[in-house]
Formats: C-alpha cells, structure tokens, sequence
C-alpha cells in the first residue's frame, strides 16, 4: 500500500462540489493501492457543512485558516435554514451582509491571491510534519483554490515526490472569471511556475484539458466528476404526493442561465389549464440571483413556483430522487465550454428524467439524449410538448418513467473514477 498526501482547502464536511470529488477519491483509493492523508482546513462557523466525511479521521489533518471574506459575514445556524435571496412567494428578502461581501469582494476561490491565501504558512506547517512521519510517495491537489497547488508544489519539492495537479476549474482562463488582459498574462506566468515541478494534470473535460495542455506542456488526463451510486440508495422524499413536482438543485445564475423560456411555457400552460398549483410545482432549491423573483412575478409563476433554502447533501439526495423530474437550465454559451457542473452528475445518480433548457451545454444536451434521461427544450414551444407528455404519462401511470442507457451512465461512477486516478499515480511513482 502506498501513501498519498492529499492536499486540499475543500474537503467533507464542507458544503462543495470539490469537497464530493475530493472526499470520494480519499475513499475509494485505498482499494486500489493508495492509502491517502488529507492535509485540509478545520471548517469554522463561516464554512457551511453538510457532507458525510467518509473517511478515517486518522486521515485527515485538519489546520486552522483566515478567510478575509467570511471574517465579515458569518453564515446563519444551520445549513438547512440558510437564507435565500427569493422568499416562497418570489419576492426578494434583504440581502445580508454576508452575501454582499461575497458579491463585492474583490477576492475569489479560483484567482490569486484566492480567499483562502492565508491557510498557506498552516499547510506548509502541518504538512512537513506529514513528509516528516508517514512516508509519503506522492502528492495529489485540487484547484480552486489555488492556494492548494501553492502548498502542493512546495512539499512536493521538499520531499522530491510525484505530484498530480487536478483542476476542477481553470485557474487562468476563465470565462467565468476574466481578468484584464495584462493581470490575465502576469498570473498565467506564476501557474506555469507553480505548476513547472507537476508530472500529471487531470480535469474534468476535454475542452480544459486540451487549454492545460498547451498552456503548461505537460501529459492532461481527463477524469469525470460523477456520482457514488451508493449514496443514492436512500428513500426519495416525496413533498406532495399526486402533485407533478419539477425540481432544480443549486444555485440558479439568472444573469447567465435564462429561464424565460421556460417561465413562458408555464405561463401558457396555466393559461390553457393544462397546470395549476394543484396538480404541479417546480421547486428551486438552493439560491436564484436577481432577477430571478422578478421574472416568476413577471409572468404570474407565483402559485406554482416555489424556492427553498439549501438542504444537506444526503437529504437534498433524497428530494432529488423523489422528484417526478430534474430540471437544468444551459449556461450562456462558451461561459461553461469544457465545465459541466456537478449539478448533472448528481441528477444522473438520481435516475429521474432531466428537463434541460437550451441546448450551449453540449456535454450535458448530448448526455441527456445519449443516455436516455430525458429531453432537451430549445424554445417554449418544445418546453410545453415535453411537458405535455410527461404530465400526460404521470397521470395515467402516477410517475414518468426513466430507464438510462448503463454504458453511458457507468464511466461517471466514483469509484470507477478513483481507480482511474489510482492507475495514473502507480505510473509516476514506479
């Protein structure tokens, strides 16, 4: 059995979608030969937890870190109740200080100097004692935040060990995160930097791997976010039975994924009596940026469109897998080329038919339809047939069947993904 340090600022209990990539890596690896300790934070009141740690606490080094963000905002008690910009009604509560220092602050987790530059001096602290006593035989980090890599790329060179970069998201590069032009050069020299002693980079796509690999000249393996089947093995949660209930997960980006389409399918739906607040719902769960209150107001939504406030992971599981169907809306086009988000990987693992709105996202649309989980709506037109024949079959059979190709569905199963990255570490540290 060989030892990997792992090195990364989101790791369970943190509420992330890198914490799920990273934590399910630390659990499926050592049976594939790799036993990992993780070098992470201890999660203070302003980090929102709500995800198993399923790995051994002898595993894990936690240290303590300063997030100059959150030392402004504290989020409220429990994660379950956390606030939410929208209320059930639509109408748009006061916005915290929280959640204005996070929109303001010129500080983010995917560009230097990252939110989070201040855990450095602790993990370099914590992690020389860990090259010090167990014996470690490569390094693995995970980006964002960049401070990870700048940690790795340190120990690594200490110890003289193998090191693989993994990028959830670009560092440079981002369309979600552009910088002018000359910040934009000067940063892209120092991750050539950090990144010059790095043997593997692995991401999530095609697209990204192809920019690292030009930009950093080195061997990009690509290596899917997925879901853990067995996390899917609860019991759904159904809210209201009888009634067809359309549900989003996460956090709805208003200014970039448009729901209009589909508000306006809505709106002529109700307006035919096709649906009413009796016998349909969609829910929102999680958080919706402006305008999203002003846009279900705007087309009379308010009966049957509802939002609610973040729920845990396994719960949230639950309600995902107790929906009559999934709904996704596509990003602008280009702004998530290469970055499907982990919102699909979670529906895929709940195996009910996904509804997806526009069709930029190419990965997801060609997902959708591969494998047989549901059906992409380009135009209103097309969101009120798919519709129509979903509500027709919930109501004769009292649920939309779904029946996903395995073969297409099966290459995005954790642990599967594990042994791929196992496999890529006996290579460099033969």
């Amino acid at each position: 059995m060989k030892n990997l340090l792992i090195v990364s600022f989101y790791f369970p209990p943190i509420m992330s979608a890198g914490s799920v990539r990273v934590g399910k890596f630390a659990k499926y690896l050592p049976e594939f030969g790799w036993s990992p300790i993780v070098l992470t934070v201890n999660p203070k009141e302003v980090m929102a937890t709500g995800i198993p740690v399923e790995t051994e606490n002898w595993r894990v080094v936690r240290t303590t870190y300063h997030d100059p963000v959150g030392l402004f905002s504290k989020p409220p008690a429990g994660y379950g109740k956390a606030s939410n910009p929208v209320s059930k009604g639509g109408k748009r509560g006061k916005t915290t200080l929280r959640e204005w220092v996070k929109r303001h602050s010129p500080l983010t987790i995917q560009r230097l100097p990252d939110r989070m530059f201040l855990w450095y001096p602790h993990g370099i602290k914590e992690g020389r004692k860990i090259l010090a006593w167990d014996g470690i035989d490569a390094v693995f980090s995970s980006h964002p935040t960049p401070t990870s890599h700048l940690i790795a790329s340190k120990l690594a060179r200490m110890a003289n060990l193998p090191w693989v970069a993994d990028y959830r998201d670009l560092w440079t590069g981002s369309t979600l995160r552009p910088y002018p032009k000359w910040i934009e050069n000067l940063e892209r020299r120092i991750e050539k930097r950090v990144l010059r002693k790095a043997d593997v980079l692995t991401t999530v796509s095609e697209p990204l791997r192809n920019y690292l690999a030009e930009l950093h000249r080195k061997p990009v393996e690509v290596i899917y976010n997925g879901f853990d089947p067995n996390d899917f093995e609860c019991e759904p949660i159904k809210a209201e039975p009888g009634v067809f209930t359309l549900i989003y997960s996460g956090t709805l980006y208003t200014g970039r994924q448009s729901p209009v389409p589909f508000f306006e399918a809505l709106r002529d739906m109700v307006g035919k009596g096709i649906i009413s607040r009796d016998t349909f719902r969609v829910r929102f769960i999680g958080v919706q940026e402006p305008p999203f209150q002003d846009l279900v107001a705007a087309h009379g939504l308010e009966s049957i469109v509802v939002s609610e406030p973040f729920q845990p992971y396994e719960e949230n599981i639950a309600i995902l897998k107790g929906a009559d169907a999934l709904l996704f809306f596509s990003w602008d086009e280009g702004k998530m080329e290469g970055n499907p988000t982990s919102k699909i990987f979670q529906y895929m693992g709940a195996g009910r038919p996904i509804l997806m709105v526009g069709n930029e996202n190419r990965f997801v649309a060609d997902f959708v339809k591969n494998a047989r989980m549901g059906a992409v709506g380009e135009s209103r037109e097309q969101i009120k047939e798919i519709l129509s024949q979903w509500l027709d079959e919930f109501q004769k059979n009292g649920s939309v069947a779904c029946d996903p190709l395995n073969e297409v569905v099966d290459p995005y199963n954790r642990k599967r993904q594990a042994a791929q990255l196992a496999t890529i570490l006996d290579e460099i540290a033969a």
